[in-house]
């Protein structure tokens, strides 16, 4: 049964933002925080929607068979080419597809219980979150975040962080690597939101909150691909959160899944409930 199909009516996790094509060297797959983000959240048991742009299929992901799409067509698909180099992973933008407004946003799904802006190009506008006045509104800011060089090459450009509307957000989750490293944009991001996570891969996560700042280290992993690890973390957050109401305990949960995640190669080791209560436990 498709999503929206049962009786409880339409997808209760909307992500906005577009699905990509990640390519390396040869080889090529589909990406971009919707669809790894997308995949936890149907893995933990959520009815997905996805509001995107481009002709979109995602039946090669299992985990996302059920979810339901709004896509605006688009005669590009965004597009980006990953390098490793001395210093890191470079990425590159090949391409970019139309950008998102509030009209792409189906009615019935604006009142969901979950809502994750997920941008990774600056695809839609900085207050979408003002499409969802009646819904929870989370956010993991990458793409907002992000300055892209004539050639193409993705820059982070943390100067942008504290422009955002971050007071519209129930909680942020944002990477060390798309802040460059500066700690103080992250404190004074989490002065004006509920809960902020800065994620730092292997190294763990700071839990900004009002009560202060909780680090959560990272669980261990047999690493294979660490491609949307953060955005598995995201989602897993964001879900436990709702629940929970603990960011401490959301934190160590996403933790667990992201690490779950990145021992298989794109979404094919995105964990479920019980997979991440065994690792727990052991």
């Amino acid at each position: 049964m498709g999503i929206g199909g049962d009786s409880d009516g339409g997808p209760d996790y909307v992500l906005v933002g577009h699905v990509a094509r990640d390519v390396f060297g040869a080889t090529s797959r589909l990406g971009g925080t919707v669809v790894y983000a997308g995949a936890t959240a149907a893995r933990l048991g959520r009815r997905v929607g996805i509001v995107t742009a481009g002709g979109v299929s995602l039946s090669e992901h299992a985990a996302l068979a059920g979810a339901a799409v709004a896509s605006l067509p688009s005669a590009t698909m965004t597009t980006f080419a990953f390098f490793e180099r001395p210093e890191g992973r470079v990425l590159r933008l090949l391409d970019r597809a139309a950008p998102l407004t509030e009209r792409n946003v189906p009615t019935a799904w604006r009142t969901a219980e979950i809502v994750h802006l997920a941008p990774i190009v600056n695809e839609m506008p900085t207050d979408m979150a003002d499409s969802f006045p009646a819904a929870r509104v989370f956010a993991t800011p990458q793409g907002w975040l992000r300055s892209i060089a004539p050639d193409g090459t993705v820059r982070p450009a943390p100067d942008r962080a504290l422009d955002l509307p971050l007071d519209r957000f129930a909680a942020l989750v944002v990477s060390a690597e798309d802040l460059a490293g500066d700690v103080e944009v992250a404190r004074r991001m989490a002065a004006r939101v509920p809960v902020l996570v800065l994620t730092r891969g292997s190294d763990g996560c700071s839990v900004y909150r009002a009560a202060g700042v909780i680090d959560v280290p990272a669980s261990r992993a047999r690493a294979v691909d660490t491609t949307g690890a953060g955005d598995v973390f995201a989602a897993a957050f964001f879900i436990r959160l709702v629940e929970t109401d603990d960011p401490v305990e959301s934190a160590r949960f996403a933790s667990c899944a992201a690490a779950l995640a990145v021992e298989g190669y794109g979404t094919s080791g995105t964990p479920d409930r019980e997979a991440i209560a065994a690792r727990r436990a052991g």
